[in-house]
């Protein structure tokens, strides 16, 4: 229990504070704390914005490029303002000795600087490192074009695309998956596209915007990555949306957007750059078409790259009716080929694929099978997913021995 005693007495001698339930307060540090980075050349960044307005605690928490606003309600004085260091603070929520509720109050030093006491469990902790709420650097909510969508739908689209996002910091407009509306015969829906050069991947979602105006932006990969961890926090805390509030703003030289989950707001920089005509990559005359097991192809890609070292090594892929031959060759180590049986239709092909990327394409096949569409050695891979029609699939080839 709180030591409630100590509560009391800072409401007596008018301390700022605040009290509330700790499973909440927890859940809003965790949240605002997704990313504030542990080690920090400015130390600003490292502590989380504190605000009380009356009915519950507003914490805000960034790296500059990205913030979370998550709040905790309860009893709380609204002149309670400061800056508290972030990782303490969550360490201490996770820690300490059990309690219901936690007591949070903010004094002020004889020189002036901000002082955290936290009461958990009956013990009363006095944290260094409180910063003035002035010195928190000014974020802005996006508003300028507004839709909702699924959230399911939307984690699902962004979990398929993120494993194409490119890490290759020099073409920075691939570091994120680009978000749009785009027609597809009379159906306008939502895009996720991502690519880092040697695969691709999009997936569509039904369109829940407004008559197309809205603009097409690249959500970055930290933003995408802090997405999934307060989707995964707000699952364990059966506080998980339904549907998420998308705000974009465009206009200035630092567009933004913005991801309402109910329970706190993700707020994150675009990356400003043009991110290229992906239609031209997508195959359009693979006639040759495999259905092929996703375990037994994936155990086999995995068997015979067993014989290189190297993540990027390539799988020779011979087509036939009816059978697939599949190799790995390395200088140093040898060589190793296996087969399987597969429906094949067309024309015998031979390419080489990542075997890496092969497995990591199949990862997340929604059915026991998939299909590969080729035209020739040379030209990209279609992959579909017949479990997930969504979903599609472009693997650029390798050449092969």
């Amino acid at each position: 229990m709180v030591n409630l005693t100590s509560a009391q007495a800072a409401i007596a001698a008018k301390i700022p504070s605040a009290l509330i339930e700790r499973h909440k307060l927890a859940l809003a540090v965790a949240l605002a704390t997704l990313p504030v980075e542990r080690r920090n050349t400015i130390p600003i960044l490292s502590n989380l914005s504190v605000i009380g307005d009356g009915a519950g605690l507003a914490f805000e928490g960034t790296d500059l490029d990205v913030v979370v606003r998550a709040r905790a309600n309860g009893p709380a004085d609204s002149d309670l303002a400061a800056t508290i260091p972030a990782d303490r603070l969550s360490d201490l929520l996770k820690k300490a000795k059990a309690s219901d509720m936690a007591a949070l109050e903010i004094s002020t030093d004889s020189d002036g600087a901000p002082r955290a006491k936290v009461d958990l469990g009956g013990v009363t902790y006095a944290l260094n490192g409180c910063l003035p709420i002035a010195d928190y650097p000014e974020s802005k909510k996006p508003a300028k074009a507004t839709w909702a969508i699924n959230a399911a739908d939307f984690m699902a689209a962004l979990d398929r695309c993120r494993m194409a996002v490119s890490t290759e910091e020099t073409r920075y407009y691939l570091n994120g998956i680009y978000w749009h509306s785009v027609k597809t015969g009379k159906t306008r829906v939502w895009r996720a596209v991502a690519t880092d050069g040697h695969r691709m991947v999009t997936f569509d979602l039904p369109y829940t915007g407004n008559h197309g105006s809205e603009p097409a932006t690249i959500i970055p990969r930290k933003a995408i990555e802090t997405l999934f961890k307060a989707m995964a926090l707000l699952k364990k805390a059966k506080a998980a949306p339904e549907i998420i509030t998308v705000n974009y703003d465009g206009g200035g030289n630092a567009p933004a957007m913005s991801f309402d989950l109910g329970a706190c707001e993700i707020v994150t920089k675009t990356i400003d750059g043009t991110f290229p005509d992906y239609s031209r990559v997508i195959p359009l005359s693979n006639e040759n078409m495999a259905r092929l097991d996703v375990a037994a192809f994936g155990e086999a890609v995995e068997q015979v790259s067993l014989i290189s070292a190297e993540k990027s090594r390539a799988v020779r892929l011979e087509f036939a009716p009816g059978k697939l031959g599949m190799a790995c060759h390395s200088p140093d180590n040898g060589s190793a080929e296996t087969s399987l049986g597969i429906e094949y239709k067309g024309a015998p092909v031979i390419a080489g694929f990542n075997g890496h990327y092969l497995r990591e394409m199949l990862a997340d096949m929604a059915g026991g099978e998939f299909v590969m569409c080729l035209r020739d050695g040379g030209a990209p891979a279609l992959i579909r997913d017949p479990g997930e029609p969504r979903f599609c699939g472009v693997l650029m080839p390798m050449r092969v021995q």
